[in-house]
């Protein structure tokens, strides 16, 4: 069973979504938590992201992951980019030389398999303090208290 399947048959059963609103899958999720995945050199088969959240929850299969693998990625927004070479700073527009590219950064990856990443997931939607970006204590925090209720 996938992650896809196992939310839609949590919400058919129990009438609540495990996470708020509708998420993304696919091609929908946010360039920029994929744009950072692949230049992290992370692969998936299937990605979703939660919305609201500063996730992505991936299935791998291959290209250096294990196959039936699953992971979540912790994101945060971050800066990218910076100003082009010295000598255009004295250029005439000097607005575009100094504009940042906002984006994601990845913080963790947490890897394991099936039944870990429901739990951790579980644990996230359970706690509003993980909505939005994450922290390096944040991400401890979720992790800890997910395995502690196995």
């Amino acid at each position: 069973m996938g992650i896809k399947n196992f939310l839609e048959e949590m919400e058919e059963r129990t009438g609540n979504p495990l996470f708020e609103g509708e998420g993304k899958e696919g091609e929908k999720v946010d360039s920029a938590f994929k744009e950072e995945l692949k230049e992290k050199g992370i692969k998936y088969t299937w990605v979703y992201q939660p919305e609201g959240y500063d996730l992505v929850v991936m299935e791998h299969d291959k290209d250096g992951e294990k196959p039936g693998s699953w992971s979540v990625a912790y994101f945060t927004e971050a800066e990218k980019g910076g100003a082009d070479d010295e000598e255009d700073l004295f250029g005439e527009d000097i607005n575009s030389v100094l504009k940042e590219e906002v984006g994601m950064k990845l913080l963790n990856q947490a890897k394991g398999n099936f039944l870990d990443t429901v739990q951790l997931a579980i644990e996230i939607a359970s706690n509003k303090a993980y909505k939005g970006g994450f922290t390096a204590a944040n991400i401890k925090a979720a992790q800890a208290k997910s395995k502690s209720k196995k």
